[in-house]
């Protein structure tokens, strides 16, 4: 699940359905508010669909949205906690960053390279600048975040097209039966 039922919105709201809708809107404020640089969609795309990766762990679903992943059902009485989930899609782009040669990069400058990593793990704020990102990141695991993207990837498949893209710096060859 992607979100709870709440006063806004008093049905549950599916990961899917909720990554889609926050990537779409994101496209759309790109495209307005800087139509003359079609790259920047493609990020804004990339972003949206990253930027709740951290929501495929079954600690979130459990403890945050009292939701059994494999059971598909609520559950009131289960203990809340506080759990990540935005610094798994940074995560999963610092990796791409490191395996990326920094010559293909069409910005060489490593701050302006972490600005989409900046943008998903802060979407909720209290981030304050790099050094806390990068403290963040280090936090989580890159074998978790990967097992994360191919849950995310059964959802989104659009994920694997966009990671794919010549054009892109944090282009993807997956290994593991993901194409």
């Amino acid at each position: 699940m992607g979100h709870s039922p709440s006063k806004e919105n008093p049905e549950w709201q599916t990961l899917k359905d909720h990554v889609e809708g926050v990537t779409n809107r994101t496209e759309e404020h790109v495209r307005y508010l800087i139509p003359k640089i079609p790259q920047l969609t493609v990020y804004a795309r990339l972003t949206g669909l990253l930027h709740d990766l951290g929501k495929y762990r079954d600690d979130f679903q459990l403890h945050r949205l009292k939701w059994h992943p494999h059971e598909e059902r609520h559950d009131p009485d289960l203990e809340e906690k506080a759990c990540p989930h935005s610094d798994a899609g940074a995560k999963f782009l610092e990796r791409r960053l490191r395996l990326q040669p920094l010559e293909q990069w069409p910005v060489a400058d490593l701050e302006e390279r972490q600005e989409l990593q900046f943008v998903i793990a802060n979407h909720h704020g209290a981030l304050r600048d790099v050094v806390a990102l990068n403290d963040r990141l280090n936090k989580s695991e890159i074998n978790e975040v990967m097992g994360l993207v191919k849950k995310a990837v059964q959802d989104t498949p659009e994920l694997v097209k966009l990671l794919k893209g010549p054009w892109n710096p944090y282009r993807w060859r997956p290994r593991s039966g993901l194409s």
